[in-house]
């Protein structure tokens, strides 16, 4: 295709910024390595953790402690995310509880399998706890819009007076910084920012409101940020800021799309006008007395369903 733009690398790590490097991997190209050297893969040395090896008994995040100030859906979602892998997770609350308490479906996703606490951050003998909960810990993380943690003395620099080589995970709505960064963010606001809207209506139609994914995607990609961020610190010993914005996410949900000699170009086509579908090996067909769901993904199987 010749040069291209594409979307960057949707998480901001301060030790070890993303960049592209290489082509991406074919299917389990790195895989033999890393079944046989686990954690010490690729020159992997080891600080606080032994390298897991097949007899390692338990889950592979047994030992990891997790601080989690985050709250509503997509921040502690990733946290749970990783505690489903082992990792020891610390919710902690104010008194009244999580906003999201009174969905408590959505609530229990984004939080099954954590140590849960209330706290009134805002109390005389708060830091005294804080100190408690961070000490020992590997990541802390939040998503509280700028100025507030400071205000709370959970900031990158009070918790690492603490704990010096934290992974301190920062998971903002807009970014920690720009015009935009003190605004709260919800689904699916960023999903119609980032034009979600127009892409889910089909070409030709008006925008229109789709189901939010920015939720979903920031707690996967901030999971694998902080996975990142263990990685090089059990490499180097070096804890470092991480920081995975919810607009990053939404981005991350429309990479089909690229730009090459100044036109937008995607490698899916569009949903048509009638919202049946991507093509005609890919849509739903009307039939005399039901629908079907047609997916043909190669034009064999294209050709195939014609004959």
């Amino acid at each position: 295709l010749g040069p291209i733009e594409v979307v960057g690398p949707p998480v901001l790590l301060s030790a070890t910024p993303g960049a592209i490097e290489a082509p991406a991997p074919t299917f389990d190209q790195h895989g033999d390595d890393v079944r046989r050297h686990g954690w010490r893969a690729a020159g992997l040395t080891t600080s606080r953790a032994e390298p897991m090896t097949e007899a390692t008994p338990g889950p592979p995040l047994a030992g990891l402690r997790l601080v989690d100030f985050a709250t509503f859906f997509a921040s502690p979602y990733g946290a749970r995310l990783l505690s489903d892998l082992g990792a020891e997770v610390i919710k902690v609350e104010a008194i009244e509880g999580d906003p999201m308490r009174p969905l408590p479906e959505m609530f229990e996703g984004a939080n099954r399998g954590k140590t849960g606490t209330a706290v009134n951050l805002k109390h005389p003998h708060a830091p005294e706890l804080i100190e408690a909960l961070v000490k020992g810990a590997d990541v802390v993380q939040h998503n509280l819009r700028p100025g507030v943690a400071e205000r709370l003395g959970i900031d990158a620099a009070s918790l690492r007076r603490i704990e010096p080589d934290l992974i301190y995970h920062y998971s903002p709505g807009y970014g920690s910084s720009g015009p935009k960064s003190t605004l709260q963010s919800f689904a699916p606001l960023l999903s119609g920012y980032v034009g979600l809207f127009a892409i889910g209506a089909g070409v030709g139609n008006r925008p229109h409101a789709t189901f939010g994914n920015e939720d979903y995607y920031n707690g996967l990609l901030g999971a694998c940020a902080c996975l990142l961020a263990v990685v090089h610190r059990e490499r180097t010993g070096e804890g470092q800021d991480v920081e995975s914005p919810q607009l990053h996410s939404s981005l991350f949900t429309t990479s089909e799309y690229y730009k090459a000699g100044g036109e937008y170009r995607a490698v899916i086509p569009r949903v048509g006008a009638g919202l049946y579908g991507w093509s005609t090996g890919y849509r739903l067909y009307q039939c005399l007395d039901d629908w079907i769901c047609v997916t043909c993904t190669e034009n064999a199987e294209v050709a195939a369903l014609a004959r």
